[in-house]
């Protein structure tokens, strides 16, 4: 195992281990004590942030990432599902990036919610959301970026729903929920796609650029099949038109986690995962057209209705919205440094 392998398991373990010890003990009806559940959470973010940002260190003076393999499930038949993760300068800055601003929220939520009687449902969730955020950023294949696909989701939309007393936010969480359904069944059609194509869910398929494509038989006309499911997949996560309807209901969730997931991590995850695919965004100039018209139709919406929102946390909702189609309009044109 090389140094950067290390690294990696050691940013993406903590808040996996943190996932554990909550749920493992509040199945068993002992939760942690308050006290610790906010220091473990801190420590995890901290130990994350830490591991990534040497990771990252370490790649720029070496360059030595790539595809890491640990092992497949299903191998009876070629194409079998595999675990790859991806270590690059992207990868691995997206992920210092999502450990540092959890640790941040982590903090705050420590304070905030205090003696709240959902207070350790909440850390669960947030460890949950920090997980799959890690396997979105660090994804290798399909099914890794699914599985953290599906990860993001479900903490999302339980956090929408976190005040269940009150009908609003379980109302508002089931239509978060409806949505990414919807976002969920094209991201598994694309791998699935993927897979009866190529044979493989990995994704330097689609981030490798048309030689990586042409060379697993992907054709054009498979690639940019791909790339639309990719980009329904991303509307929906992203709250782009025209599924941009849940981003304000979700503001019924606590402030701590609307700041995480609906202005910061969770909608900009669909923005990391097109900017990754980029180069097979390039070899269709439709695919191109199309994120930019939708970046551009959803920029408006979120611009004009932000400015006569009548309270702060739905402005902010739309003026992130409008923020995100300026950020699908830069990828659409290749402005990728911007």
């Amino acid at each position: 195992m090389t140094s950067l392998e290390a690294l990696m398991l050691a940013g993406v373990g903590p808040p996996a281990v943190l996932l554990a010890v909550l749920g493992g003990a509040s199945l068993l009806n002992r939760p942690v004590p308050e006290r610790w559940t906010g220091r473990l959470a801190a420590a995890a973010m901290a130990i994350s942030c830490t591991a990534f940002c040497v990771a990252l260190l370490l790649y720029a003076t070496t360059r030595t990432g790539g595809m890491v393999l640990y092992g497949s499930w299903s191998t009876s038949h070629a194409g079998g599902i595999a675990i790859e993760f991806l270590l690059d300068g992207t990868s691995l800055g997206f992920a210092a990036l999502t450990s540092a601003i959890a640790g941040v929220v982590a903090a705050f939520s420590n304070r905030y919610l205090h003696r709240e009687p959902g207070y350790n449902r909440y850390f669960f969730l947030l460890a949950m959301f920090v997980t799959g955020m890690l396997l979105v950023a660090l994804a290798g294949n399909m099914e890794v970026l699914f599985a953290g696909w599906e990860l993001v989701g479900l903490s999302s939309a339980l956090l929408v729903a976190f005040f269940h007393e009150r009908p609003a936010p379980v109302t508002n969480a089931l239509r978060v929920f409806t949505v990414y359904r919807i976002s969920d069944a094209a991201m598994l059609s694309a791998a699935v796609l993927l897979h009866h194509v190529a044979g493989s869910g990995s994704l330097a398929l689609l981030f490798g650029g048309a030689d990586a494509a042409s060379t697993a038989g992907l054709t054009g006309t498979d690639a940019t099949m791909i790339a639309v499911l990719l980009i329904v997949a991303v509307a929906g996560k992203s709250a782009l038109l025209p599924f941009s309807g849940w981003l304000p209901r979700a503001m019924e969730g606590p402030t701590p986690s609307s700041a995480i997931f609906y202005g910061a991590l969770s909608i900009h995850a669909g923005a990391y995962l097109l900017l990754r695919a980029a180069p097979i965004i390039e070899a269709s100039s439709l695919v191109a057209e199309t994120i930019i018209v939708v970046g551009l139709l959803t920029a408006l919406h979120g611009t004009f209705v932000g400015r006569a929102c009548p309270d702060a946390k739905n402005s902010l909702a739309y003026a992130a919205m409008a923020q995100l189609g300026i950020i699908f309009i830069e990828i659409g044109f290749g402005w990728y440094q911007l």
